[in-house]
């Protein structure tokens, strides 16, 4: 572990790096150095720069389903509860993970602010979809939490035929004076391949008031599915397991290769 501190503690972005803040990844690398207790940190090349990532195998040889996980924003990729609860439960169910830095702005930015960073976001994930099809991985899909959840959204429509599916959990809706192309309704309206929204009773407002909206968005594509989860109380240490449990059910029931029924 301390070789991996080391490893990260050097970590250095290019100064020509589009917008992401260069010390709160280096800042984040450092952190997930000295606290990570499973999986493999690596460093995955995009376009000549460096970006940090976690692998996590399952328990079988002959794997041949991942799931690349992006957090929300202003977090990192072992961001309890959830993305860790993801990373390290999914592969137990035969999905490896990858969980991703997503590049990131100053704290205090809000998600429009992030929409100069979606560009960078995109040679990442075509970098870590070879890492993964390089591990003889066929089918790959995306879960994205929050902000993460848009931005798989995103990608799906800039890198098709790249994923086979998104679960997207607390999917937030943009402003709309922001670009057509960066709106999330207008992004479920183009998405062909299957996708779980799944949201809570007490997620943030204006996630829940803009769940009609979304599901309307998405009403030609015979793969949508919605999920509103209902928990007892704010902040329930069950709450992760539910989502996540939810996560691989409906990832079963695409039928994937090498998944048990």
């Amino acid at each position: 572990m301390r070789g991996k501190l080391l490893l990260w503690g050097a970590l250095l972005l290019p100064a020509n790096s589009l917008a992401t803040d260069i010390e709160r990844e280096a800042e984040y690398a450092r952190f997930v150095g000295e606290q990570l207790e499973s999986g493999e940190v690596i460093r995955i090349d995009a376009e000549n720069k460096k970006f940090l990532a976690i692998y996590t195998e399952t328990p079988q040889p002959d794997n041949t389903n991942a799931a690349i996980l992006l957090h929300d924003k202003d977090g990192y990729p072992d961001q309890k509860p959830l993305i860790h609860s993801l990373r390290t439960t999914l592969p137990h169910h035969q999905w490896a993970t990858l969980s991703v830095q997503v590049p990131v702005r100053e704290k205090g930015a809000h998600n429009s602010d992030y929409i100069s960073l979606f560009p960078e976001l995109i040679s990442r994930l075509k970098a870590a979809n070879e890492y993964l099809k390089d591990k003889k991985i066929e089918n790959i899909v995306l879960i994205g939490h929050g902000l993460g959840a848009l931005m798989a959204l995103y990608a799906e429509t800039k890198l098709k035929e790249q994923f086979k599916a998104i679960v997207a959990i607390s999917l937030p809706v943009m402003d709309e004076t922001i670009q057509l192309e960066y709106q999330t309704v207008e992004l479920l309206k183009k998405i062909e391949i299957p996708v779980l929204d799944i949201y809570g009773g007490l997620d943030r407002p204006e996630i829940i008031i803009t769940a009609n909206k979304r599901r309307l968005a998405a009403k030609e594509n015979k793969g949508y599915r919605q999920d509103r989860l209902e928990f007892e109380k704010t902040h329930s240490p069950d709450d992760e397991k539910l989502i996540v449990k939810r996560a691989y059910s409906w990832l079963r029931r695409q039928n994937y290769d090498n998944l048990e029924q």
